[in-house]
């Protein structure tokens, strides 16, 4: 007897039927979830080796096509051009298409710097430049930076960069460069990055190992944050700690790196504040020994630092003395090519006073000197001359003694080249820096031994005046005391100003 409740052949066969069509629906389904997976899994595949693609040509130093795009974008003098080419780079930065680091191996952050400081664009480019290198750095809500200037908003990021990516060199770099870029264009920027407190992020990059790149790019901008203090003076105690990285420039093994760091050193004599702080450090000191070395071709700008430090304060003469700077001047005086600078440096130590005249005598370098008379060019043997006439101001009665033995031995030496009209050159020249006046007010020295010495040379090497010095001699009266003598030497012969190189 059949089930009443059991269906039919024909309601099997519909059953049958539906759950087939349920299953091929159900794998159908499958299938194209399958390939909706599949295809997901082709694009994230595809965008990750496109994004290392990008990466791996920039670590070659090659950029992809659409970067390339915008880096010609924000070197054309279409100023649409750039806007667009900003707007561009803004918005593959936010998409994370390009990372920071890929940016900045293109130095795109350099190039928006010098868009920004030195090419007349109108304020819309320059609000999109402030805003793009917020978002470069990371800065997702830029609700909080509305009221700042966009200078202040170029500033904080570049500053926020160096905290944010210490460990990565092709971005501190591209990021101090920018930030040199500013400085340059004006000393506001300056004060700017002090207020964003970017001393301490410098000196953390400081304390870490460097590349010479990385190492270059700091001294360069450290050096610039040295220069023109005395005007919008920060203060000294925001500027003191970039000593210390300074010091760290004076002891490098790169020539390009001390150049810089002798750069700041000369700048910062300049502004009398910081004078202790560079003492504490003996940086002048420091110099002084890399003048003594050999190696590197930073010597030049070494000694044009200690030059100019020495005509504009005489605050660290003494350290400079004491650090050896004499022996190390002695050894260059009568080499060609120094032979200028170096005489000029030593005349410019010779009117620190009587103390440095006398470790000038003790050390020999003043018969270095007299030898430059005999054998260098025209301007070496003027400042030659110069230290000479200058150690002639002093009122000590050995100094006076030692230079006018050293003037009779120059002029002994120039008889011996004698011109056609028989005059003698070391005696003609040194008359034309005034030192026959100086000899004049010798003669009426009441120390004997000046005054006869001073009298021989007048009577031997200028004999026009034979009539004159006979008429002052037989009416001598001598002075009080040999500094009488001496101000009214100075008094009476207005120095000649010395070559400036």
């Amino acid at each position: 007897m059949d089930d009443p409740h059991r269906p039919s052949h024909e309601g099997r066969s519909r059953m049958y039927k539906a759950n087939a069509r349920d299953q091929h629906e159900m794998r159908r389904k499958r299938r194209e979830d399958e390939v909706q997976i599949r295809k997901n899994h082709r694009e994230d595949r595809f965008e990750r080796n496109r994004r290392m693609t990008v990466e791996r040509s920039l670590s070659q130093e090659e950029t992809s096509e659409m970067l390339k795009t915008v880096v010609d974008g924000l070197h054309s003098m279409n100023e649409t051009m750039i806007f667009e080419s900003i707007g561009k780079l803004g918005e593959n930065v936010r998409n994370r298409v390009w990372t920071i680091q890929v940016v900045a191996k293109a130095q795109i952050l350099n190039k928006m710097a010098d868009l920004y400081c030195n090419r007349p664009i109108h304020m819309e480019t320059r609000q999109l430049i402030a805003q793009t290198f917020l978002i470069l750095g990371g800065n997702s809500d830029l609700t909080k930076y509305q009221s700042y200037s966009n200078d202040d908003k170029c500033i904080q990021a570049l500053v926020l960069n160096i905290s944010q990516f210490i460990q990565e060199e092709s971005v501190l770099i591209d990021t101090f460069q920018s930030i040199s870029c500013f400085i340059i264009r004006s000393l506001t920027y300056r004060n700017l990055a002090l207020d964003a407190a970017i001393v301490p992020e410098l000196l953390e990059v400081s304390a870490n190992s460097m590349s010479i790149l990385l190492h270059r790019s700091l001294m360069w901008l450290v050096s610039l944050f040295c220069e023109k203090l005395d005007k919008y003076s920060p203060h000294v105690d925001e500027v003191a700690p970039l000593l210390e990285i300074v010091a760290t420039g004076i002891t490098s093994s790169d020539a390009m790196v001390q150049t810089d760091a002798a750069s700041a050193c000369a700048a910062l004599s300049d502004w009398p504040p910081i004078f202790e702080c560079m003492q504490e450090l003996k940086l002048c000191s420091m110099l002084v020994a890399n003048l003594s070395n050999d190696k590197g071709n930073a010597r030049p700008k070494v000694k044009c630092s200690i030059s100019y430090i020495i005509q504009a304060t005489g605050y660290f003469t003494e350290e400079m003395i004491e650090a050896g700077l004499l022996e190390v001047l002695k050894g260059f005086v009568n080499v060609s090519y120094m032979s200028q600078e170096v005489c000029f440096i030593i005349s410019n130590i010779c009117v620190e006073g009587e103390h440095t005249i006398d470790k000038l005598i003790s050390s020999g370098v003043l018969r270095e000197v007299a030898r430059v008379m005999e054998a260098a060019e025209y301007r070496s043997r003027k400042e030659a001359a110069f230290v000479i006439c200058h150690c002639c101001a002093s009122s000590k009665r050995a100094h006076l003694e030692y230079i006018l033995d050293a003037i009779l031995s120059l002029l002994q030496f120039g008889e011996l080249f004698s011109s056609q009209d028989g005059s003698n050159p070391v005696a003609v020249k040194l008359e034309e820096i005034g030192c026959r006046e100086k000899l004049e007010f010798l003669v009426e020295s009441q120390c004997c031994d000046i005054h006869a010495k001073a009298y021989t040379i007048l009577e031997r090497f200028y004999p026009d005046d034979d009539d004159g010095i006979a008429t002052s001699t037989s009416e001598y009266q001598p002075h009080s005391t040999i500094d009488s003598t001496i101000e009214l030497l100075l008094r009476n012969t207005p120095a000649a100003p010395p070559f400036s190189f």
